[in-house]
């Protein structure tokens, strides 16, 4: 791959080349050759090299135009016949069945980064697929400079979005360049037709605003330098002109939803005023003064955040233990005050009135605090010093201020970070590991004795209904059964399946793993009861519709998946039993049969 990079060299502006074919030496930014190199990372191929957790030697091939393979051959079995190599599986790892879950966890580390890295069994608990919380958390702390998987995946996600976002700006920006460009050539014939003598009578048009993208903040500014000054209790809707059309636009911008008549800085009576002067607002200076609040502290700092309705909040629920008269004149003097930090302004005989009203009190009528306390309840009635209990609920209100961002102090963790996340293996991936493959042994978790397969087989079968059934209720049509012969039938054929709920079907397949690629294909598996002999016993048909047919393939269309349906067809329960006595699990599992029909969408342009 470096035998085809062509080295070029860009030439700085208003700088040519020499003539000789030297190079002008450039400035080297110090902040480039400061940055630590990366640490070299070891390539997928050999992290992932082994296709299932247990080792294979198979012979060197043999080339009849070289002669020299078949001494390497003769060595290599030879090598094999003298020093037979351990028998696998060589490492036998254990996992734990969990009822609750439905699942077998693992919670050795070497265990699960074998099960991981040789075959993509299972997943994290606490992670989507490849287990590592640990790492997570360590570089969330500041422990570890590595970075994950997922983080990669939000940093690619959020370039993504960015990129998305330009190229929505640039359509807007063409779409509005030509709806004015079209505005002005239709506005051309109307000038011209209008006679001289009438020129003085007809009204001047608006000012058309400049071609660029509708900013929210830049056209509550543009437009209000040209038009007449709006009053603060009345919110005027933008408009552009576009020839004899007027068109509004929405209140996108954070100035113009704080303009909105029913924002909470309207009620609280105030106007978001630029710091700038309205001669030097540009875009770029807006864009810089007024960055979208990201963070958890900035989006507490916004008015019309939860800190400052904390006041509100609590006055409200003060106001509603205070004998007020229906018409709600107090409440809102209190909230007034709370709001303002202002004293509301009651006559003497508001006070009488409300001092003699018969309400129910919460507390005793011939006790009387001196001290406003947050437990006693609101009146009022005059104190023994003279004050009024409204003056007592507006100082004793906590100060409400908004977080700083400058005051923010990063966490300080003293405890010990320990990993507490373990390994689910579903039940398919177990059974597979333990019958298939011999690599598993799957354990009680009250005995701590090993379950033979057998066992584990039926227990499987029975969880696979909810609730649970019993052994002796069981038979060939098993969820567990169909799934497990579809699941075993692409592991026997080297794809790697992995759950596919989040795609709307049972499973997904990749050719090498989910860290290499893709995967293309989405399964769908159907039980089918084609022999005769299910006619005399009881069995639930699968009951699909053509809407469900398509709402799954438009699903997997829109990530480029196709979906296959494979039709797993069951045997009798007479002819499964009596392969289970004779030959065991293998001789039953080999009465399922396996077909796959692939669905595609037609299309009249493209399957012509």
């Amino acid at each position: 791959m470096a035998e085809n990079m062509i080295t070029t060299t860009m030439s700085q502006p208003g700088v040519s080349p020499s003539k000789s074919g030297e190079v002008a030496p450039t400035s080297i930014n110090p902040a480039a050759t400061s940055t630590p190199p990366r640490p070299p990372r070891v390539p997928y191929h050999q992290i992932y090299k082994l296709p299932a957790p247990i080792r294979t030697f198979p012979l060197p091939t043999f080339y009849p135009s070289n002669p020299l393979s078949l001494f390497h051959l003769a060595f290599a079995w030879l090598r094999q016949v003298l020093l037979p190599p351990p028998a696998e599986p060589s490492v036998i790892h254990e996992g734990i069945w969990d009822p609750d879950t439905r699942s077998v966890h693992v919670k050795d580390p070497k265990s699960i980064r074998a099960f991981w890295e040789q075959g993509f069994y299972g997943k994290g608990s606490l992670s989507r697929s490849e287990p590592n919380w640990f790492k997570r958390e360590l570089s969330r702390r500041g422990l570890d400079a590595t970075t994950v998987s997922e983080e990669r995946t939000v940093s690619r996600r959020e370039e993504r979005k960015q990129v998305k976002w330009e190229r929505a700006k640039a359509e807007l920006e063409a779409i509005e360049k030509q709806k004015l460009e079209e505005a002005q050539l239709d506005s051309e014939p109307v000038n011209a037709a209008v006679p001289e003598s009438l020129a003085a009578e007809v009204e001047p048009k608006p000012a058309v605003l400049p071609a660029s993208l509708p900013d929210p903040v830049l056209s509550v500014t543009s437009t209000a330098s040209s038009s007449q000054p709006a009053t603060t209790d009345e919110y005027v809707p933008k408009t552009v002109a576009h020839g004899s059309i007027v068109e509004h636009k929405a209140p996108v911008g954070p100035l113009e939803l704080l303009a909105l008549p029913n924002s909470y800085a309207r009620v609280r009576g105030e106007e978001p005023v630029l710091s700038q002067p309205e001669s030097t607002i540009t875009e770029e200076n807006v864009r810089k003064e007024f960055k979208p609040p990201v963070g958890p502290i900035e989006l507490l700092a916004l008015p019309n955040s939860l800190a400052d309705l904390v006041a509100l909040s609590v006055v409200s629920v003060l106001s509603e233990e205070i004998g007020i008269d229906e018409d709600g004149s107090s409440e809102d003097q209190v909230e007034a005050s709370a709001l303002t930090n202002d004293e509301p302004e009651t006559s003497a005989t508001e006070v009488n009135d409300t001092a003699s009203s018969e309400k129910e009190r919460r507390f005793s009528p011939t006790v009387e605090s001196t001290i406003f306390q947050h437990t006693d309840a609101a009146s009022e009635v005059k104190n023994n010093n003279g004050s009024s209990d409204t003056e007592a609920i507006s100082s004793a209100l906590p100060a409400v201020e908004k977080p700083v961002i400058s005051d923010v102090v990063p966490a300080v963790y003293s405890e010990e970070l320990v990993d507490k996340e373990h390994f689910q293996l579903a039940p398919e991936e177990a059974f597979f590991l333990a019958f298939g493959l011999g690599a598993l042994r799957v354990v009680d978790p009250v005995t701590k004795a090993p379950i033979s397969n057998e066992q584990l087989l039926a227990n499987l079968r029975a969880n696979s209904y909810f609730p649970p059934r019993s052994v002796d209720n069981l038979s060939p049509e098993d969820p567990f059964l169909v799934q497990y012969a579809a699941y075993h039938h692409f592991r026997s054929f080297g794809w790697v399946p992995r759950h596919g709920i989040k795609f709307g079907v049972d499973w997904i397949i990749y050719q090498r793993g989910p860290v290499f690629d893709h995967s293309e294909f989405g399964i769908m598996v159907v039980p089918s009861f084609s022999d005769p002999r299910w006619s005399e016993y009881e069995h639930e048909e699968s009951k699909k519709s053509w809407s469900w047919l398509m709402g799954v393939n438009r699903v997997l269309a829109h990530v480029l998946k196709s979906l296959v349906l494979v039709y797993v067809d069951v045997p009798p329960p007479p002819v499964f039993d009596e392969e289970m006595k004779k030959g065991g699990i293998a001789a039953a599992l080999k009465k399922f049969t396996i077909r796959e029909v692939m669905v595609r969408r037609f299309s009249v342009n493209r399957n012509r």
